[in-house]
Order: structure tokens, then sequence, then C-alpha cells
């Protein structure tokens, strides 16, 4: 199943909305700073195969450039 992440980057906390194909919200309110190593315990999480990845704020999108998903900046 593909999941599609959306992030909501401040400076100092990011909230994360995970949902599945089926739009179902799959994230249980995740949330945490805004710290690329608290983001890719979330994202590189094997639970969830993400198939997009989109990006509030362009800051933090260098720190989790690893990822493999297509990702954007909104």
């Amino acid at each position: 199943m593909d999941h599609f992440a959306g992030l909501d980057v401040s400076v100092k906390e990011t909230s994360i909305c995970i949902v599945d194909d089926g739009r179902q919200d799959r994230s249980g309110s995740k949330g945490g700073a805004s710290e690329p190593e608290a983001l890719l315990a979330v994202l590189k999480n094997l639970a969830y195969h993400f198939k997009r990845i989109g990006w509030k704020l362009d800051r933090c999108r260098n720190g989790c450039s690893a990822l493999s998903p297509k990702q954007d900046c909104l």
C-alpha cells in the first residue's frame, strides 16, 4: 500500500500527516522537533511506503534528501 506524507514545518516543531492511498489517516497525530534526524525517524519507518512527500517549507528538505520518494515543496 502506498502512503503520502504532508509536513507542516516551523522553526521548532513539525506536524506530519500520513494518509494511505485510500486517503485514510494513518499518522496518529505525529509531530516533533524540526530536526532532520527526527523527521527521518518517522519517514523511514518501514510500516510506510511513501509515494509522495509534501513539504510546506523548503529549509528542512535538504536534510531529508536521502529519501527516495518524490518530494514536493508546497
